[in-house]
Parts: structure tokens; sequence; C-alpha cells
């Protein structure tokens, strides 16, 4: 194992040399002897019976108390719930229309200058 000695982070990986979050150079560590698992009292107020009928403490007991609130509405960002219209088809059809006018009147230009 190793240890950053700047944020006291440790890692399992054998292959890095430097602390993922602030770039120390780690410190090689001796793995502890004894890893078992650390009890806690529980809190008070957090008893099987406070937390209700599950027999968990903590988190469970919380979503219990309060009540159900369904998620808001999703807007996506910069549409404000209405849709915004998009100008570029109208110009393209624009231009396509004068473009077609255009080669409508050369065309009757060429045809009226020959007779």
């Amino acid at each position: 194992m190793k240890r950053c000695p700047t944020c006291n982070k440790t890692f399992s990986e054998k292959h890095l040399s430097f602390c993922i979050d602030d770039g120390t150079p780690l410190v090689n560590v001796d793995p502890p002897d004894d890893e078992a698992t650390v009890v806690r009292p529980a809190a008070e107020g957090s008893s099987p019976e406070a937390s209700g009928s599950s027999g968990f403490s903590g988190a469970s007991g919380a979503r219990d108390s309060n009540p159900y609130q369904p998620p808001g509405s999703y807007v996506p960002p910069g549409s404000y719930g209405e849709r915004k219209r998009q100008t570029w088809p109208w110009i393209l059809g624009f231009f396509a229309i004068l473009v077609i006018v255009f080669a409508g009147l050369g065309f009757a230009a060429v045809v009226s200058y020959h007779e």
C-alpha cells in the first residue's frame, strides 16, 4: 500500500507513484495487521423502534419521516418552456426563391433578346 503524505489518502494500486488528487509522490506503507470491522454504537433515536418496522437505522428512517415530493418537470437549458423558432430555414427558402426568380428573369431576357 502507498500513502500520500499531503492528503493522507491510501492507495492499493502498485503501479501508482503519485497522488491522483495533488500530484505528491506516494510513500510506501505497511498494511495494517488486522483490518477488522469497526462497529460503532447506535445514535440516540435510531433504535429499530424509532426508525420504523424495517429494523434498520439511519437512512431508511430519515426517508420515512419526509413525505414524498415528486420531482419537478425537466426543462432543458435555454428553452424555458417555449420552443425557439429557427430562422435558417426561412432564410434558405428566401434565397432559393430569389435564385429561381433571377434565373427566370435571365431566361426570359435571353429568349427575348434572341428573337
